[in-house]
């Protein structure tokens, strides 16, 4: 049981809207003389675990990606799991769950030393850690179907239902041209293979459109 008292002077003199929001604890994630950057979390309910991604700086044109489990009691579960340790560039992580088949889906927005041509990458896994996918292009330019155009800042939504199908919903946003950016989605089934090879489109107007 946690009790919560704010004393009447407080709130008399506080601005509204009043928000009790108290840190019950905090966990260092991943701590190392490497610079980590960009965490991203997600919960799965069947593990009762938490899973934190995030980017590690291993030189100024390589970045790496790993992720961390922890407790819903928050304290670290098993050591750090690569995502990415090439000499790729992976950035800007996000991380989702599928409740039914108890797996997390990272994406990231890819790259060799961190300049164009970017693309969407990402790699599935297990919310136990023990199985990981081999790393898949899920929007590159110059593979079939795929759109032309750099791919940038990926964002992955789950399922939390215990019923099929349920897929991971990856979008991301499409250089079309310097003044005309796209918002663009595909879907990701439980092991990574891709539903379809090509997008749809979400913003598909002159209008230029991002994040």
């Amino acid at each position: 049981v946690i009790t919560i008292r704010v004393p009447a002077s407080f709130v008399e003199h506080a601005a509204m809207p009043l928000v009790i929001d108290p840190l019950i604890s905090s966990r260092t994630v991943a701590s190392n003389t490497l610079d980590l950057s960009n965490p991203d979390s997600v919960w799965d309910e069947h593990d009762g675990t938490w899973m934190i991604v995030y980017e590690s700086r291993f030189a100024l044109n390589d970045t790496d990606m790993f992720a961390q489990r922890l407790s819903g009691a928050n304290q670290l579960v098993g050591s750090a799991i690569t995502i990415d340790a090439s000499s790729l560039v992976w950035q800007l992580p996000s991380i989702a769950n599928l409740n039914h088949y108890n797996r997390n889906l990272v994406v990231a927005q890819v790259s060799v030393d961190d300049i164009a041509p970017f693309w969407i990458g990402g790699r599935s896994l297990e919310s136990s850690g023990a199985t990981l996918s081999a790393q898949l292009d899920i929007e590159k330019a110059g593979l079939p179907s795929h759109f032309s155009g750099d791919k940038l800042r990926p964002d992955v939504g789950g399922d939390p239902s215990h019923i099929s199908p349920v897929y991971f919903t990856v979008v991301w946003e499409r250089v079309f041209s310097a003044t005309d950016h796209d918002i663009q989605m595909k879907q990701v089934l439980w092991d990574g293979t891709l539903r379809s090879a090509a997008p749809t489109s979400i913003a598909n107007g002159i209008e230029n459109a991002s994040w």
